[in-house]
């Protein structure tokens, strides 16, 4: 797994796909946040409100995505992070 530098944060996708009736998944556009889940954080993040482990909601304007394994991942700065999912809440 890769280590993100300075403001970066790296995560995990989880729900950017919108499903049509019809069985087509849809790619999102770059205007709708996305669900992933925080897989580390980089040093130079200040005020961390979220952690490995934490589901967020995130603006997917320019992140740099990659795969490892069978799991899709985004690196992008923090203040990318829009909000934070209260555990025992779902989406």
């Amino acid at each position: 797994m890769l280590r993100p530098l300075h403001k970066n944060v790296i995560l995990r996708l989880d729900r950017c796909d919108l499903q049509e009736s019809g069985g087509i998944v849809l790619k999102t556009s770059a205007s709708r946040p996305c669900l992933a889940v925080v897989e580390s954080v980089g040093p130079d993040v200040e005020d961390q409100d979220y952690g490995p482990g934490d589901v967020v909601v995130y603006h997917p304007l320019n992140p740099v995505s990659f795969a490892e394994g069978d799991h899709e991942y985004l690196i992008l700065q923090d203040e990318d992070i829009l909000a934070v999912q209260e555990s025992g809440h779902e989406l």
